[in-house]
C-alpha cells in the first residue's frame, strides 16, 4: 500500500515538474522569440529540401534549450507532446530528418518535405508568436 503511494506522489510530481518546464515558454524573451521567427524565415528560403529539413529542426531544437527542456530531440519531443500541436506529424518529420542525417544519400521528396516543415513550423508560431 505504502509503495502505491510512492508511486502515485511520483507520477504527481514528475507532472509538476514538466508543467513548470512548460510553464516556463513566457519566459522566453521577446528577443529570443524575435530571433526564433528570423530563423524560420531563413529556413523557408532553402532550396534544397534535405536542408529546410534538418535546418527547420535546429529551430525547434532552439527553441526548447530556451524552454530548458533537456536530452535528445527525442526526449524533448517526449516531454513537450501533450503541449505540441500535431504531435505524430512531428514524431514523422523527426524521423524524416534521421533519415536526411544519417542515410547517405537519402533524397527527401517536396512533398514529405512540406509536410515535415510545417509540423515543425506549427510549434515554432505556437510559442513565438
Amino acid at each position: 500500500m505504502i509503495a502505491l503511494y510512492i508511486l502515485i506522489g511520483l507520477a504527481i510530481l514528475s507532472v509538476l515538474v514538466v508543467t513548470l518546464r512548460i510553464g516556463r515558454r513566457e519566459k522566453i524573451s521577446p528577443q529570443v522569440k524575435k530571433k526564433l521567427l528570423k530563423m524560420w524565415e531563413e529556413v523557408d528560403k532553402h532550396d534544397n529540401d534535405n536542408q529546410r529539413v534538418l535546418e527547420a529542426e535546429k529551430v525547434v531544437e532552439m527553441l526548447f534549450r530556451e524552454m530548458d527542456i533537456q536530452g535528445s530531440f527525442a526526449t524533448k519531443l517526449k516531454t513537450m507532446e501533450a503541449f505540441i500541436p500535431d504531435k505524430e506529424k512531428v514524431w514523422a518529420a523527426h524521423k524524416l530528418r534521421n533519415q536526411i542525417a544519417h542515410e547517405p544519400g537519402f533524397t527527401v521528396t517536396r512533398s514529405d518535405a512540406k509536410h515535415a516543415t510545417k509540423a515543425f513550423r506549427k510549434i515554432i508560431l505556437k510559442y513565438c508568436s
